[in-house]
């Protein structure tokens, strides 16, 4: 069995068995594949595995589901299960783990129980949340009511989410949805095709949402953030400034200095003597 990974994990400062809260978070963790990981186990506890970058396989019980960033999967105790990431496109997940005595009533009543053990595409909002959620365990410094109210609103926004997309009626919003893949796969250097082929839309559509909410193309908004990782690059490294360029994302050199250029008005290589 290979491991390879790096994790962090952040808990709840709370007496389950004095204060006896219903529901809670008891602790929270981001996860991070250095590539050909794989794990097995019957699961003890509900715990929440959202996909935030690359890909992988979900087998529960024997029932394999195609993971990518954005599902959630959810143990529940008792399941076996396997899970491995895409070689070519390891994966990033944040997990929490769900506790308490109304953890049963509370998949029960909103129809939770129902889609388990797979949720594809969660709702922005829900991300969002996780998101939050994973900064604040990880700060530290919250109530101990943060725990108990983050639980009840995990499960509201699971039941949104579901009721959302029973409903089949809401148009998804691309610019929104496209952002958030771009910003959770800064790693990844998504392309405007392969965002088109995940939501399942054409090129024109993503153009036309992103500009109009944001002010710039998709493509300008993948340049920014590749220049940034790039100006991250040239700070930390002495690489050359065609393996920056490589690293950062960028089909070639010549157009990686074009596009820093037009952004600063100064070459990379200007740019690093002068930070």
């Amino acid at each position: 069995m290979t491991r390879t990974y790096t994790q962090n994990i952040y808990t709840a400062p709370i007496d389950a068995d004095a204060e006896n809260p219903g529901l809670f978070i008891k602790c929270v963790g981001d996860f991070k594949s250095l590539g050909n990981f794989y794990f097995e186990q019957v699961a003890s506890h509900v715990s929440f595995h959202l996909i935030t970058a690359g890909s992988g396989i979900f087998d529960a019980d024997g029932k394999k589901y195609a993971a990518e960033a954005g599902d959630l999967f959810i143990f529940s105790p008792g399941m076996y299960v396997k899970y491995y990431d895409n070689p070519s496109a390891p994966w990033c997940y944040m997990w929490f783990v769900l506790s308490g005595s109304d953890i049963g009533w509370a998949f029960e009543k909103t129809g939770i129980k129902k889609r388990l053990p797979f949720i594809p595409v969660l709702s922005v909002e829900f991300q969002n949340f996780t998101r939050t959620l994973l900064s604040e365990f990880e700060k530290g410094d919250f109530s101990c009511m943060y725990p108990v109210n983050s639980a009840w609103e995990c499960i509201r926004l699971l039941q949104k989410s579901i009721s959302t997309e029973k409903e089949g009626n809401k148009k998804p919003d691309v610019a929104l949805l496209c952002k958030s893949i771009i910003d959770s796969q800064k790693e990844n250097f998504i392309s405007v095709d392969e965002l088109a082929e995940k939501l399942k839309v054409d090129r024109a559509t993503i153009f036309r949402s992103f500009k109009k909410d944001y002010g710039v193309s998709p493509k300008d908004y993948i340049d920014s953030v590749r220049i940034e990782k790039a100006c991250r690059l040239l700070k930390q490294s002495s690489s050359p400034i065609k393996e920056i360029a490589w690293l950062a994302g960028f089909s070639g050199h010549d157009y990686f200095s074009a596009v820093f250029r037009k952004k600063f008005g100064i070459s990379p290589s200007e740019w690093r003597k002068l930070n």
